[in-house]
């Protein structure tokens, strides 16, 4: 109730938030808090993307990587990054249900696939 308090939480979010406990529910609590942070967005016209790349991204490629995204999604864009170490070089971006695979794996992968079809054929 402190916290609540502390909070200015309305009425509302309270009983709301009372009912999870004695409800025993408290582990849907981050579940609620993902989808009121993507209404929260989508209310202010921002997009989460994800972006895996082999080598930690510095500013210029990640001011990049925004503005192009920006332009194509016309949306605000909040990146998120992370080192995936597998994708040897480039990167990966998702946002929501899109994927753009821009890494060298993947380039090395359909090379490798074009000549195993070449020698097949």
């Amino acid at each position: 109730d402190y916290a609540l308090a502390q909070g200015k939480a309305t009425e509302a979010t309270k009983n709301f938030i009372h009912a999870l406990v004695d409800g025993q529910r408290t582990n849907i609590i981050p579940s609620i808090l993902d989808a009121y942070v993507e209404l929260l967005n989508e209310a202010e016209g921002k997009v989460t993307a994800e972006v895996s790349s082999a080598q930690p991204l510095d500013d210029a490629s990640r001011a990049e990587i925004t503005q192009a995204l920006q332009k194509v999604l016309n949306k605000k864009i909040d990146i998120q990054s992370d080192i995936d170490p597998s994708l040897m070089g480039g990167f990966k971006v998702r946002v929501g249900n899109y994927l753009v695979d821009l890494s060298l794996k993947t380039r090395l992968d359909s090379l490798s696939a074009g000549a195993v079809a070449d020698r097949i054929g």
